[in-house]
């Protein structure tokens, strides 16, 4: 094969035989995502309650519930967004390059405008 012309004829079906598979893998693997998450969704969805996602789970009040997850799953995003936004504020080359002081007094102040600016919201 020359770098202006055709692939040769063998090359072709091998590269198609390959696309073919990789194209039914990823079928399959989808397929069995959806299924898994379709029966996942049908045995455990009738059992889910406003008291298992409102309550705390206690051995001594006999309670199940999910709520202290659900809100520490809310707490990890937001801090993740506010340090995200912080680092974009500091200028994520400075950050991505290491923990510089210009880069922590940086982040350090920029908590401080996002903590007064929730204070005044609430």
């Amino acid at each position: 094969m020359d770098e202006f012309g055709k692939r040769p004829a063998r090359r072709r079906v091998y590269d198609g035989v390959m696309k073919g598979l990789v194209l039914l893998g990823a079928g399959l693997t989808i397929a069995l995502l959806v299924a898994l998450i379709g029966y996942i969704l049908v045995r455990g969805l009738p059992h889910v309650t406003w008291q298992l996602l409102s309550t705390s789970p206690s051995m001594m009040k006999g309670t199940i519930g999910i709520l202290p997850n659900i809100l520490n799953t809310l707490y990890l995003i937001l801090f993740t967004l506010l340090i995200r936004s912080c680092y974009k504020h500091v200028g994520w080359e400075r950050a991505r390059n290491g923990l510089t002081v210009a880069s922590l007094v940086g982040l350090t102040y920029c908590f401080r405008c996002r903590l007064a600016w929730a204070r005044r919201c609430i």
